[in-house]
């Protein structure tokens, strides 16, 4: 009897230990599949907690006085940031600056020798309504899309060219943009237009506002209205540019 007994208690031990020992390689599965699943419903633009997928940061790196800044933490003093066409971004301590340098890239991408064919506008090309409220042309180069800090086109901004969703995050400028302007001079035709979008949690849709004419000339994002009530200062988390 003491034999048989000492043998059921080894055969429930090991039992046991099977059991035991098995329950991390259980929680790896269930840790795996609800990785999976999260990854999935991400793919499907299904809604999941915030803390199986959190979006990726994609920090913008610019040239700037000779070196290389992360827009994402931070303009270390730069006041125009302009987004080249192919995507290189370079900072500027001015906009005159900035738009020469554009003037200078954008020509010799046309085989252009005529450089001033590609600067900013100036009152006189845009009829008088290149003068901004404040009583300033708006720095923004032409047929780039030019959003701002603040309102009447003052303090940093940026500029756009190639189409594409800008995360502004990744720009150091989430919820910021106060002001928004873009002419087209070189480019009539297939100019395309921009969105502003704003974020937001579901299950309440992302807001978005439109822009699509050959001259855009918003001086404060204050007066436009946003969907449910306020308006769209300090509410845009990305700029969205197609051509065509």
């Amino acid at each position: 009897m003491h034999k048989n007994f000492k043998a059921v208690f080894l055969a429930a031990a090991m039992v046991g230990g099977v059991l035991i020992a098995g329950a991390p390689a259980a929680t790896a599965a269930t840790a795996a599949t609800a990785a999976t699943a999260a990854t999935a419903a991400t793919a499907q633009n299904v809604s999941v907690a915030p803390s199986a997928a959190k979006p990726v940061p994609h920090p913008v790196i610019a040239d700037y006085n000779g070196r290389k800044i992360n827009l994402a933490e931070g303009w270390q003093g730069a006041q125009t940031c302009t987004e080249l066409p192919g995507g290189a971004v370079h900072c500027y301590d001015t906009f005159e600056q900035a738009d020469a340098d554009t003037a200078r890239f954008m020509a010799a991408r046309a085989g252009s020798k005529d450089v001033a064919k590609y600067t900013a506008p100036s009152r006189k090309q845009t009829g008088g309504s290149g003068v901004a409220r404040a009583g300033k042309v708006q720095d923004c180069s032409a047929d780039y899309w030019c959003i701002y800090d603040g309102p009447n086109y003052s303090g940093p901004h940026l500029q756009f060219f190639d189409p594409g969703t800008k995360e502004l995050s990744d720009w150091g400028f989430r919820d910021r943009a106060s002001s928004l302007y873009r002419i087209v001079v070189n480019y009539p035709l297939n100019y395309g237009g921009a969105h502003l979008i704003d974020y937001r949690s579901w299950p309440v849709a992302d807001r978005d506002i439109s822009f699509i004419s050959s001259e855009e000339d918003r001086p404060n994002l204050s007066w436009l209205a946003y969907p449910g009530g306020g308006n769209w200062d300090n509410k845009a988390d990305a700029v969205k540019v197609w051509r065509g």
